[in-house]
């Protein structure tokens, strides 16, 4: 069960648009607004969060004191949202790690200093938008600068999207 609570500030709705890039390819990354289904995700897993601060997290195998994942929380969205699979994550205060996979990443929280690259562009994460990672790179370099962890969902659409941490 998942909850279905909204952020404590009004107009949760108003700060996801719904317009889209339609200059981007599918090679490139870009970022685009969430949808409706990803905006009731994103807000029931920030509750789920402040109501849950001390949940065990199970450290990536091959980043244990820098990357954290939880399998909760997201099956609604491989239900209905037409997703393979979705994964909670949390990345910890100065990582910088490479992650292999793609699909879209969606903050749960403002990420000041959070940025991603593919090795020739770099992107920030930004609270409100979902940022594309194309299927065509196979590494993803995800960089956290201050001291607070991160925390994201990170959705896969096909089975060649997933990969394991």
């Amino acid at each position: 069960m998942y909850l279905t609570w909204y952020l404590p500030i009004s107009g949760l709705h108003d700060i996801y648009s719904f317009t889209t890039m339609e200059d981007a390819t599918k090679k490139d990354m870009y970022e685009t607004s969430v949808t409706y289904l990803e905006d009731k995700v994103v807000s029931a897993a920030f509750s789920w969060l402040a109501l849950n601060p001390d949940v065990p997290w199970d450290d990536a195998p091959d980043k244990p004191s820098k990357f954290a994942v939880l399998d909760k929380l997201v099956y609604p969205l491989r239900l209905n949202g037409g997703y393979y699979n979705a994964r909670l994550c949390q990345l910890r205060p100065g990582a910088a790690e490479w992650l292999r996979g793609s699909g879209e990443l969606l903050p749960l929280y403002p990420c000041v200093g959070c940025t991603i690259t593919d090795g020739e562009f770099s992107h920030a994460l930004n609270f409100g938008k979902k940022l594309h990672l194309p299927a065509d790179k196979t590494k993803h370099k995800l960089c956290v600068a201050g001291p607070n962890k991160s925390y994201m969902v990170w959705l896969f659409r096909t089975e060649t999207d997933f990969a394991p941490l």
